[in-house]
């Protein structure tokens, strides 16, 4: 059976609004000291709802809680009225999990697809939280509660590598290619960024490599990733990998090698190359026991190492964007 597609239907509708006392060069990542909420948090998902106002600013609501296995979508939407630092959090009470996202923007406009930094526990309530760090300057936070319900539906059958917002078994950091050594013939221009948001929202790696010389290469960089795969995924013939990426330059390809822990050694299964062939932003799934015949239990990986690549026909210079990658039970992570 194929995994439901996991976003909740959260919508944060804030207005807030604000005076200054003069004008200012560039955009205000500070609020003004006189900025707070003048309308209130609602919450809900993808449906119709009924909002009733009292007085603390609070909405009153009919929706109290997140079904992952009868949600379609999870959004966090909200506008403000000029550009702040603002931070999101949703923290399990229990469990501890949470998934955050922060940015300088006049909106608040995240998608949110039930990652986190570890597993959330099924019934648990969370806590939503909207903030506005600044130095020097106290803003009392949006908060609001709402409780997880079905969520094995999500989490409990897959594991998230990173997603590049502080989510995830293992840091955006870890992905940064190995530095070039002195006197190779390599440029490496990789970045983490928020450039050009991908769907899933915030922050993404922009792998970008090329020989300095000109010479066509098949290999550019790449790097060993550690990391933790969640147990119930250990038949290959029902695991997913699924990685979100676009193209930046032609003939551009991620090769992956996943090492399984057998006994007291590794074993190395692959390479598996991806050829990154779309400009636009593009879900790569394939069953692990299709690409990795070897492959006997994946719960087992104990690391990844993945290459930068000419792929299919060799070039000098190979770019794309890369989201995240997770590993799904039963079907892919999106069912295009």
């Amino acid at each position: 059976m194929y995994m439901k597609k996991i976003l909740f239907g959260l919508i944060f509708i804030c207005i807030f609004a604000c005076s200054r006392k003069k004008d200012v060069l560039g955009p205000a990542i500070c609020p003004p000291n006189d900025f707070s909420p003048k309308e209130a948090l609602v919450l809900g998902y993808d449906m119709a709802f009924t909002a009733l106002k009292d007085s603390s600013y609070v909405y009153k609501r009919e929706v109290d809680s997140l079904d992952f296995n009868a949600v379609k979508s999870f959004n966090v939407k909200t506008n403000f009225s000029l550009p702040v630092y603002w931070l999101l959090e949703i923290k399990g009470n229990e469990s501890g999990a949470y998934y955050l996202e922060s940015k300088v923007s006049a909106k608040v406009d995240v998608k949110w697809f039930g990652n986190a930094n570890k597993f959330f526990k099924n019934g648990e309530i969370c806590t939503v939280t909207l903030s506005f760090p600044c130095d020097g300057k106290n803003f009392e936070p949006l908060k609001a509660s709402i409780i997880m319900k079905n969520y094995s539906g999500f989490i409990g059958n897959a594991t998230l590598f990173t997603d590049f917002n502080n989510s995830g078994v293992n840091t955006a950091d870890s992905w940064m290619p190995r530095a070039v050594q002195s006197g190779a013939d390599f440029l490496d221009e990789t970045k983490i960024t928020d450039l050009s948001p991908s769907p899933q929202g915030g922050k993404y790696i922009s792998f970008k490599k090329k020989t300095i010389s000109g010479a066509k290469a098949w290999y550019f960089a790449g790097k060993d990733i550690p990391v933790i795969i969640n147990p119930k995924l250990n038949d290959p013939s029902d695991v997913y990998c699924n990685v979100l990426m676009r193209k930046t330059e032609p003939n551009s390809g991620l090769s992956l090698i996943f090492n399984e822990r057998q006994g007291d050694n590794d074993v190395a299964n692959g390479p598996y190359t991806i050829s990154v062939d779309s400009p636009e932003w593009k879900w790569y799934s394939f069953k692990l026991s299709d690409k990795l015949p070897n492959l006997v239990d994946p719960s087992k990986i104990s690391g990844i190492s993945y290459g930068i690549e000419s792929y299919p026909e060799q070039t000098n210079k190979a770019g794309f964007d890369l989201d995240f990658m997770i590993f799904t039970k039963g079907g892919p992570f999106i069912k295009e």
